[in-house]
C-alpha cells in the first residue's frame, strides 16, 4: 500500500510540475497568493499580546540559491525580519490593508 501510495503521489506531482502546488512540495515556504494577510504574533517584544499584518503581495520572495528563479518568485521567505513599533511590509493594524485590497 505504501508504495502504490507514493507512486500516485510522485505522478501527482509530475503532472504538476509548473503548479504552485507542485511548488512547495517539501519546502516550508509558504506561496505567494496562499493567503490575503499575515498576521505574526510579537508578544516577545514587551509581553503582551499583540500582532502585526503584512500583505501577502509585500512579502519578500525566497532568496534560496538552491530553488530556481521560478520558485523563488513564488516561494514567499521564511524568515522576514519583524520590528516593534512595526515597519513596512507590516502594519499595527489589518484594517488599513484590508481597504488596500477593496
Amino acid at each position: 500500500m505504501l508504495n502504490d501510495t507514493f507512486q500516485k503521489r510522485f505522478q501527482e506531482l509530475q503532472g504538476k510540475s509548473d503548479s504552485l502546488q507542485a511548488l512547495a512540495e517539501g519546502s516550508s515556504c509558504l506561496l505567494r497568493n496562499e493567503f490575503h494577510i499575515l498576521a505574526v504574533n510579537i508578544f516577545a517584544f514587551e509581553e503582551k499580546w499583540r500582532f502585526v499584518f503584512a500583505k501577502n503581495s509585500d512579502l519578500p520572495p525566497s532568496r534560496y540559491t538552491g530553488y530556481t528563479e521560478y520558485q523563488r518568485r513564488h516561494l514567499l521567505a521564511t524568515l522576514v525580519t519583524v520590528h516593534w513599533p512595526p515597519k513596512p511590509p507590516f502594519h499595527e493594524e489589518p484594517f488599513t490593508l484590508m481597504n488596500q485590497m477593496l
